[in-house]
This record gives structure tokens, sequence and C-alpha cells, in this order.
């Protein structure tokens, strides 16, 4: 279950890039306890990694926070849901 915390515009979209086609584009990366950065992996080369967002666990669940849109964010009951969130908010910007 998926819960828009954001303002009227939809979606968000990582300028100069396409949409990400699914789930299996992104990896999470632990940086802290119930805390995680989403890497989009087929944008990452040479070390330099393309984050497009972080997901942090609460009482509620997952809050995402998407780098394109920081000002907005999404409650999910959990990680997969806060994935499939990156993938439809960026095709949702095309």
């Amino acid at each position: 279950m998926l819960i828009d915390g954001g303002s009227g515009r939809s979606g968000t979209a990582w300028p100069g890039h396409g949409p990400v086609a699914s789930a299996l584009d992104l990896r999470l990366d632990v940086v802290g306890r119930g805390r995680w950065r989403v890497v989009d992996v087929r944008r990452s080369e040479r070390g330099a990694l393309v984050v497009v967002g972080s997901v942090a666990r609460t009482e509620a669940g997952y809050e995402l926070t998407l780098a394109a849109a920081p000002e907005r964010r999404w409650w999910c009951t959990d990680l997969s849901g806060a994935l499939d969130t990156v993938v439809r908010a960026s095709w949702n910007r095309r």
C-alpha cells in the first residue's frame, strides 16, 4: 500500500534520463539502521553511484523520498512497495 504525501505534482523525473524500467534496475544500499539509499544500477558507472532516493523505516512502515522531488514523501508498507513507487514515479514524468 502506498500513501502519497506530496503536493499536486505527480511523479518525478531524473533530468536527462529515461524512466526506470523495473525494480530490477534499482538497488537498496544500507546507510544506517533502518535507512537505505535507492541506487539506479543502470546509470552507476566507474564507481559513481546514481542515487535516486532514500528510504527510512518508520513506525508506520517505510518513508520514501526521491532525489528529483525532495519536498514530497511517500509512505509504503514494505520495501518492495517503495521500489515499485520509484518505478511508477519515473514513468509518470515522461
